[in-house]
């Protein structure tokens, strides 16, 4: 059977300023968020979820060209969503079945702490 994805438009929004934020560039890594490390900064590519764990995701704003950033791993996987600069983001917690369906492309850490 085909995996579906399902790729919905969504927009930047902020960070919430405990540490540096993403780039403003994806690193063309795209790996499951269930994959990330807590840290890490990404932009969801697409989810392969369908039904009701699709429309579940993107009421949590978890859609496509979203930016989120991991903040914790592990029952559950707490996800800031809207991370970059500027103003309130929200965290929500996702189960691994759910994790496991979004795609994230991870970004260019910037800032003190950033890889050169």
């Amino acid at each position: 059977m085909a995996e579906q994805v399902n790729e919905v438009g969504g927009e930047a929004g902020c960070c919430a300023g405990e540490k540096p934020c993403c780039g403003s560039d994806g690193s063309g890594e795209v790996v499951g968020l269930c994959c990330m490390r807590p840290g890490q900064c990404g932009i969801i590519r697409r989810t392969c979820a369908h039904g009701a764990d699709a429309a579940y995701l993107r009421a949590l704003g978890l859609r496509c060209n979203q930016r989120i950033r991991l903040c914790r791993a592990n029952g559950p996987w707490i996800v800031e969503v809207g991370c970059r600069g500027g103003g309130p983001a929200s965290r929500i917690g996702l189960a691994r079945a759910l994790a496991e369906q979004v795609m994230v492309e991870l970004t260019a850490q910037r800032g003190p702490g950033a890889a050169s």
